[in-house]
């Protein structure tokens, strides 16, 4: 099941914020809209902060979000994720901040941020995790969350 989602786009100092969230009042947009209302080239490099919240995708949307190469902060909070690897994250080689919270992670490889050195916060809690690679952390020399 697909839950519908409404896409925001708000600009700050920072560059743009992309929110995707589960219908409220505003219109819903249909799955195959979303795709190519994500796919905006004149801002793409502009966005820094991609927020997805209660919507259901149960893996993350590679093929959507590759083109977001500036993305400092990405959120998926209660959407269902069940699975994510360090190819999803290798295009965000600026992340500061992950948040994962809420979702139906079990796995957390080992070398799921081996692209992403800048990391400072890493979010996991209520997920399903059962196994945590030793290595997770390893090479993240600014975390401090």
């Amino acid at each position: 099941m697909i839950v519908p989602c409404e896409l925001t786009e708000i600009e700050n100092a920072e560059g743009y914020m992309l929110s995707v969230s589960k219908q409220s009042i505003s219109p819903s947009i249909e799955p195959s809209k979303l795709q190519n209302q994500l796919k905006h080239d004149e801002f793409d490099s502009q966005v820094t902060f991609l927020h997805i919240n209660q919507c259901t995708i149960p893996k993350f949307p590679r093929d959507i979000l590759n083109d977001l190469s500036n993305l400092t902060r990405l959120t998926v909070m209660q959407s269902g994720l069940k699975s994510i690897t360090k190819f999803e994250l290798k295009t965000f080689k600026q992340l500061k901040i992950v948040n994962f919270n809420s979702n139906e992670l079990a796995f957390l490889p080992g070398d799921l941020f081996q692209f992403n050195p800048h990391l400072e916060e890493v979010h996991f809690k209520r997920n399903k995790v059962e196994f945590i690679g030793s290595k997770l952390l390893e090479g993240l020399q600014s975390l401090t969350f």
